[in-house]
């Protein structure tokens, strides 16, 4: 940037532009219907559990069934971090992309800029659907 040229700059609202995204959207969803299905498995197995008549034999299955309600847990952890990284990958490629298409020199997050800039967050909103 030459020293007679001023900087271009704009600010994102990036929780608006996460919360407008279809991605993000399905991702809630997606991430809603696996915990959903594991309740329905915990109902399940809490049934099996009851079914068995010792007290030993239950506490056999409880241990089990915990460390595999741990391990199912852990994968929709896993599924959903990894799935929203790949979506804020997009949106900063989509945010990267805008700001070079309309000359911007920086582009700020919308809480850590207090003066100037122009408000964009529609434009990528729209873009990230």
């Amino acid at each position: 940037m030459s020293e007679d040229k001023k900087a271009k700059m704009a600010y994102i609202d990036v929780n608006y532009v996460v919360n407008q995204s279809v991605d993000v959207q399905n991702l809630k969803f997606e991430t809603a219907q696996k915990n959903k299905d594991l309740q329905i498995w915990l109902s399940k197995v809490n049934t099996d559990v009851m079914e068995r008549p010792t007290k030993e034999e239950q506490e056999q299955l409880i241990a089990q069934y915990n460390q595999e309600y741990a391990a199912k847990q852990n994968a929709i952890r896993q599924d959903y971090n990894l799935k929203l990284q790949q979506i804020d990958a997009k949106i900063t490629a989509i945010i990267a992309e805008e700001a070079k298409k309309l000359d911007y020199d920086f582009i700020f997050a919308k809480g850590s800029l207090l003066y100037g800039g122009e408000d964009i967050t529609l434009k990528i909103a729209e873009l990230v659907k």
